[in-house]
């Protein structure tokens, strides 16, 4: 698992070119979209967390966690004597 940590103004510059973009904006147009499609199509699994000041959201830490891909599954379970099916993966 791997944790980025970003402050709003310079992931809205990443994102966008413009530091000064609204977080409201920023979290319901871009990062909740993203993340939601890379959590549905791959399998990286993304979350986040806000970290504020009072009540306003200053930085963001993003958690980025990769399951391991069939192949990888199978071959742990061959090397552990495991029984091992797809469904038994899942």
């Amino acid at each position: 698992m791997r944790r980025y940590n970003y402050s709003v103004a310079d992931l809205a510059d990443l994102l966008t070119g413009n530091p000064d973009y609204r977080y409201r904006d920023l979290k319901s147009k871009l990062i909740k979209p993203a993340i939601e499609q890379i959590n549905d199509r791959t399998d990286i699994k993304i979350s986040f967390k806000e970290n504020k000041q009072g009540k306003k959201v200053t930085s963001l830490v993003f958690w980025v966690e990769e399951e391991p891909a069939l192949d990888e599954k199978e071959a742990f379970a061959e090397c552990n004597a495991y029984e091992f099916d797809y469904a038994s993966a899942v």
